[in-house]
């Protein structure tokens, strides 16, 4: 599973309806988006589990900030930057250890 679905991407990008976005952005947009906060953090966000049964909103924010800028910004793809982001994906990669990263 993904971090966002569908909708919310279409949602973080000014999308109405989740068939007006581009393939791409599901197909490679997403997973791409994914990976990367998993690299980071040592934790798949969108991976459910007995435990772990929503996705966490604060991955679902972070997700969505970086879908928006690679998205409007094909240069920034792979690059994440500013305080503010870098500041949330840390918190993210905290939360991952304590949890024991699954």
């Amino acid at each position: 599973m993904s971090i966002l679905t569908s909708r919310e991407a279409a949602f973080a990008l000014n999308f109405t309806e989740a068939n007006q976005m581009p393939e791409k952005i599901t197909k490679i947009f997403l997973p791409a988006v994914d990976g990367y906060l998993k690299t980071a953090t040592g934790k798949d966000w969108g991976a459910l589990t007995e435990t772990y049964v929503t996705v966490d909103p604060l991955a679902k924010m972070v997700a969505s900030v970086i879908l928006a800028r690679w998205y409007e910004d094909p240069t920034q793809l792979g690059a994440v930057s500013g305080d503010g982001l870098l500041g949330l994906i840390a918190q993210l990669h905290a939360k991952s250890l304590q949890e024991g990263a699954t």
